[in-house]
């Protein structure tokens, strides 16, 4: 379990059960003086760290384990990982995984878990993915044909029960206690300030970023080929006509590599996330080095330009009353977030914020100290023996702390906070869970009042691409483990980049949309559901003092910044199938109409007034639940849609099997067999014409 959960499991144990129990930790010496007791038996139950099971697994696996419990199982999600091995490795009679999210960004984790726990039970991840990946995968597609969509939930369906006997999900909601309280989870849509605004066109002008944005398009140098502009003339930027950047020259002392211009896609990417969160961000960094700050010194004159006076030049600010000011111009966000809290502290109500960036967390601290407001901060340098009592003290009734600080990965799981009826992710994940995980440290089984759940993105960035892949990964896992027919918004698909569509790829992060990307999808999706409407409100803050015409961008020489946001192992793996060649690669802005206010929102009308420039949805709606499915047609054409098959309701039975690899039942045919008889079966999953019925089918996007 991660090291942030030990002492709830000791607390736990000790107040449901009476065996002698030890967590493993400590010195080095005295951790190899617990091993020794418990080789001798002297502990029933032993409370063990991922990583101290990684340290010691020589001498664990030695150990005739009777059982071994993985809290957090998500964290076994890469099967290449050492950790995954290392857990693969223990020998045991049982073993049982607790995780809410058996699936977070992609099929592959969902078979790496379930194989960790019940080895060969669905395969191996060759077998998996032809029979039931690919499938499932490609009948998502806004454009898939009628028999795909037929065969990918067919496919769903029978995954479904190829889990049961090793899968029981139970959700908060059948606890009888917690019926009665709701999450309203609201998606808010924030303007770039004109400082940011200015700054983020003056970037996206940059010879490194014009690369990438470009690179996906056929070169212009007249050969026949038909190649791409990153893999034929465009790889440097000397090649459109600029010196070398410093975002290039810092990581080419040697001159160019192979994989130019896509080594460049990780520190794009990042300096993109800084901007479209907070401009203090792009300042230089008083812990780094000397190098690195020139570098980043260097990046944020060429981003601010003729606004540098005003953001309040390139080194960090540290005074209280000048993070104050320069806030409300240097960040949307900000802007709402001031707004939501005044509004919860009149009320005396406890708010929780996460950010995925420490760094954000100090911006946001020095916030709260020139409003007077009392808060905790937890992020990856708080002791472990301090978080417990830490949560504690928030948690007490006599508490004058309303604002708790978290960062995202590091406290993003197994803390209770359900004193906190307020939740803010300030900022999104690329994975789905984490901003899921965070909202459930006060939407949990203990809460008596309902959560209300503020995600705030900037519209129009980078920001907001990630938050449309979210949508894309939490309806693949619904539809996969929960059934039901999700709106099918996108062409790309995910792991193909023959096939990135809309969604995947360097390309679609490396740009800017002023009226935003989930628009399209908002219209389509209302076109395709008659009388459905997504509800939707303004955000309401008074930026008519910051409103100005926005700089010309310049073209100054770039300059690189650190990644201190993390969490981009997603992008990386693209940028890697980007590298490939042709031989690798694996086969195959409108009017804006006037705004409805939503009727499920906190409905007080105080709330509503806060809101007038970033738009709100509820995500709920965006990720959706058709009755029926819909098929992809030119508008205008009619479809035949079959009537959707009743879902199987079989109880999940429980597993009493050890830890060895798990058989196939008696009588069951083999994955292998499977794939065969799917290959023979020709036609058979066609849509038969005669019990389907004929609807209207506008166009998506």
């Amino acid at each position: 379990m991660p090291a942030s959960l030990l002492q709830n499991w000791e607390q736990e144990l000790h107040t449901w059960m009476s065996c002698t129990t030890v967590i493993l930790r400590g010195k080095p010496s005295e951790r190899d003086a617990m091993i020794d007791k418990i080789a001798r038996g002297e502990y029933e139950i032993v409370i063990c760290s991922y990583d101290i099971l990684k340290m010691y697994l020589s001498r664990l696996h030695k150990i005739p384990w009777e059982a071994v419990i993985l809290d957090e199982m998500h964290c076994l999600k890469n099967p290449e990982a050492k950790l995954t091995q290392a857990v693969k490795a223990i020998k045991c009679r049982k073993k049982l995984g607790l995780t809410g999210t058996l699936m977070q960004n992609n099929e592959k984790e969902l078979h790496c878990l379930v194989d960790t726990i019940a080895p060969g039970a669905i395969g191996s991840w060759a077998e998996f993915s032809l029979y039931y990946g690919n499938d499932i995968k490609y009948g998502r597609k806004k454009s898939a044909a009628p028999e795909a969509v037929q065969r990918s939930h067919q496919k769903e369906k029978e995954l479904r029960q190829k889990l049961q006997p090793y899968y029981l999900r139970r959700e908060k909601e059948i606890n009888p206690t917690f019926q009665e309280v709701k999450k309203n989870d609201q998606v808010v849509f924030c303007d770039l300030t004109p400082l940011q605004m200015a700054a983020y066109e003056r970037v996206l002008v940059m010879p490194e970023f014009q690369l990438l944005q470009r690179g996906e398009e056929r070169c212009d140098c007249g050969r026949d080929s038909g190649e791409k502009r990153k893999k034929c003339c465009y790889k440097t930027p000397s090649d459109i006509g600029y010196g070398p950047g410093l975002l290039y020259e810092r990581f080419h002392d040697d001159g160019p590599c192979k994989n130019c211009p896509n080594c460049m896609g990780l520190p794009c990417v990042a300096m993109l996330l800084k901007l479209s969160n907070h401009l203090e961000l792009l300042k230089v960094n008083p812990h780094d080095g000397p190098e690195l700050q020139h570098y980043q010194r260097e990046f944020a004159r060429t981003a601010f330009g003729s606004d540098l006076d005003e953001v309040g030049g390139v080194d960090q600010v540290s005074s209280f009353q000048e993070m104050c000011a320069i806030s409300t111009k240097t960040c949307g966000k900000m802007i709402v977030l001031e707004k939501l809290l005044a509004v919860w502290k009149k009320r005396r109500q406890r708010t929780l914020i996460f950010s995925r960036s420490t760094r954000m967390l100090d911006i946001i601290q020095l916030f709260l100290i020139t409003k007077a407001t009392k808060y905790s901060r937890l992020d990856g340098n708080t002791k472990v023996e301090e978080r417990l009592q830490m949560v504690n003290d928030f948690n007490s009734p006599e508490s004058n702390t309303t604002v708790f600080l978290i960062s995202t990965r590091a406290g993003g799981v197994g803390l209770n906070l359900q004193s906190a009826t307020n939740v803010v992710i300030f900022d999104p994940s690329w994975n789905p869970a984490h901003d899921c995980q965070a909202q459930d440290r006060a939407y949990r089984i203990g809460q008596t009042k309902d959560v209300q759940v503020y995600r705030l993105i900037t519209l129009g960035t980078i920001e907001e691409m990630i938050y449309v892949r979210q949508i894309y990964k939490q309806q693949l896992s619904d539809t996969t483990l929960k059934g039901g027919n999700a709106p099918r918004y996108f062409e790309g698909v995910q792991g193909n980049p023959q096939q990135r569509g809309e969604l995947f790829g360097i390309a679609n992060l490396i740009f800017w949309k002023p009226g935003g990307v989930l628009k399209g999808i908002q219209d389509a999706y209302q076109r395709s559901r008659d009388g459905l409407v997504i509800q939707q409100n303004r955000v309401q803050y008074d930026s008519a003092s910051l409103r100005k015409t926005p700089k010309k961008a310049t073209k100054k020489r770039p300059n690189v910044v650190d990644d201190d946001e993390g969490e981009m192992i997603e992008v990386a793996d693209e940028l890697v199938t980007e590298m490939l060649t042709p031989d690798e690669l694996p086969p195959a802005e409108t009017e804006e109409k006037p705004a409805t206010v939503s009727s499920s929102g906190s409905g007080d009308d105080d709330m509503d007034e806060l809101f007038n420039e970033a738009t709100t949805f509820r995500h709920e709606e965006i990720v959706g639940e058709q009755d029926e499915e819909e098929v992809y047609q030119p508008e205008g054409e009619t479809a035949v849609i079959e009537d959707p098959e009743p879902e199987m309701t079989a109880d999940v039975v429980d597993n009493d099997q050890q830890a060895s690899p798990l058989r196939l039942s008696p009588g069951k045919k083999s994955i292998l067999s499977l794939m065969k008889d799917a290959d023979n079966a020709g036609d058979g999953s066609t849509p038969s014409k005669e019990i389907g019925k004929r609807v209207y089918v506008p166009t998506y996007l």
